[in-house]
């Protein structure tokens, strides 16, 4: 784990660099969508509700390459016969490195790829004070495609895991109510890693961008994003969203 840490930090210091070198663009955006979350663990319910989310991400070209990081928070409160739940998901870390593979109007790039995520759930009228969480650290692959449609241009993002690590909450059965204190969430995030691969967990994530005019800064997107954990206790996550995204000025 320490290893995985200090190559994190290594990544994502070079792509400051090279962003605070000006290339490429940065895209500061807002999201408002709706989340559903199945979790087995929580009698099979599944929740549904608005979701909200807020990042940041660059686009940086490197020759033939491109360099790709984003960092986003999501707030969700998904609904289930009438109990409401609380959803947050905190993405520190989405990184890859992408080459030209067809470089005409498609404008094709595909590279490996790695990913953070922390999911928390709460569902204080049923357990209250226990977290149903899903760490995953993630290595995958990711696409990139740019396409002139008269004057709109379309952008393509694609991503999907293929093994990694991954924390899990076991299955509720305390019939005590507790509140649990910030450390102790922490730590469960961090708990018992175990190392999956495609038939045990799966993230894929796709993303069609618009923008209409060159000189806007304005670029309007949907994004669909869906996440399984499949041993037990499984879960499922599906979030479908419209973002706004706000490009940085051209120097």
């Amino acid at each position: 784990m320490r290893k995985i840490c200090y190559t994190l930090i290594l990544l994502i210091l070079h792509v400051k660099i090279f962003a605070q070198d000006s290339f490429g663009h940065r895209n500061i955006y807002f999201s408002g969508g709706f989340k559903e979350v199945k979790e087995t663990a929580n009698f099979g319910l599944v929740f549904r509700g608005p979701s909200l989310n807020v990042g940041i991400n660059w686009h940086i070209p490197v020759g033939n390459k491109l360099i790709f990081y984003d960092g986003q928070f999501e707030l969700a409160s998904p609904i289930s016969k009438g109990i409401v739940g609380v959803h947050t998901n905190i993405k520190p870390v989405e990184i890859a490195l992408a080459w030209d593979i067809y470089h005409n109007q498609l404008n094709l790039k595909i590279g490996p790829s790695l990913k953070l995520e922390y999911k928390l759930d709460y569902y204080s009228d049923l357990q209250s004070g226990y977290n149903f969480w899903l760490t995953s650290y993630s290595t995958g692959v990711s696409a990139f495609a740019s396409i002139p449609v008269n004057h709109t241009l379309v952008g393509l993002r694609f991503f999907n895991s293929l093994f990694g690590f991954t924390s899990r909450n076991e299955i509720y059965d305390d019939p005590y109510f507790f509140y649990p204190k910030f450390g102790e969430v922490i730590k469960d995030f961090h708990s018992n890693f175990e190392f999956v691969v495609l038939n045990s967990y799966n993230n894929t994530s796709f993303e069609i961008s618009f923008k209409i005019k060159e000189s806007s800064r304005l670029t309007f997107s949907y994004l669909i994003d869906y996440c399984i954990y499949k041993k037990t206790p499984s879960v499922k996550y599906l979030n479908q969203s419209i973002r706004l995204n706000l490009n940085s000025k051209k120097k």
